[in-house]
């Protein structure tokens, strides 16, 4: 599903059908849960995310949209950057990738961590790089200097 385009409230009730329909379906909880935080509800999106990594914790994509909402929700009242630092950390020792990295750095920034944090963001871009990855090496360099600044919390 495409960021940033615009779903009406029926696409909201369609994808919440599905997920009431087949729990287990990942795709369409991500789906519902990133179109509810566009729309600005992240309580909503959060409740979704909790109930799908109670679930199933190690399923990654949604460990880390749980770990990256809780450490950087617009609203700051769903924030909880202890447990996103948690949740980052488990999926980045079980799949370390760029990207968990980034999410790891995410929670840090969020708990104001920021050396840790830049420590973090540098690990990623470092493995970016190692995997020849140039396209998320440059994404994860444009975001590194939100991490370099105090304070650092997204």
């Amino acid at each position: 599903m495409p960021r940033g385009f615009a779903f009406g409230e029926a696409e909201v009730r369609r994808l919440a059908i599905a997920v009431r329909l087949d729990p287990d379906d990942e795709s369409a909880l991500l789906d519902l849960s990133i179109v509810l935080a566009d729309r600005g509800r992240y309580r909503e999106a959060l409740q979704h995310l909790d109930e799908g990594h109670r679930r199933f914790p190690d399923r990654a994509a949604t460990s880390t949209t749980l770990a990256r909402l809780l450490a950087s929700s617009p609203d700051r009242s769903v924030r909880d950057g202890q447990r996103a630092f948690e949740v980052a950390t488990m999926v980045y020792q079980r799949e370390p990738s760029p990207a968990h990295g980034e999410t790891v750095a995410i929670a840090l920034a969020e708990l104001g961590r920021c050396d840790e944090a830049v420590d973090w963001m540098r690990r990623a871009i470092e493995d970016a790089d190692r995997a020849k990855d140039a396209f998320e090496g440059g994404r994860l360099r444009s975001e590194a200097s939100k991490y370099a600044a105090r304070p650092c919390r997204p």
